[in-house]
């Protein structure tokens, strides 16, 4: 499969809440997450924390993709009851299996105010 394709398939269930124990399929054994608010070193460790809190009524749009060798840059504006905000994240692709995620946002979007 084509990162790009990996890479949206990771975002359509990310972005679903549901089901999410697929992306053990699509997740390296040494999955490496890192983000605003987590840092995660196994596909466990990161699919279980979004199990304990799922994304919720949420969307995205995307705005640019760009791919390189290994890796995959897709900015999207996230979408949320009340929240409007740009993402950017960055995947690193290997052997069909996406090894690392970095995930770029202005967390300051999500503070209540």
């Amino acid at each position: 499969m084509p990162a790009v394709d990996l890479v949206i398939q990771y975002l359509d269930i990310f972005f679903s809440g549901e089901n999410l124990t697929e992306l053990y399929d699509i997740f390296s054994a040494d999955l490496k997450f890192h983000g605003p608010w987590i840092n995660c070193t196994s596909p466990r460790e990161y699919i279980e924390s979004l199990q304990e809190d799922p994304p919720e009524e949420c969307s995205y749009e995307i705005i640019h993709i760009f791919e390189k060798n290994n890796y995959v840059n897709i900015i999207y504006r996230f979408k949320k009851p009340g929240i409007t905000t740009l993402m950017s994240q960055l995947f690193e692709v290997h052997n069909e299996k996406i090894v690392a995620i970095q995930l770029i946002f202005d967390s300051a979007t999500f503070k209540e105010g």
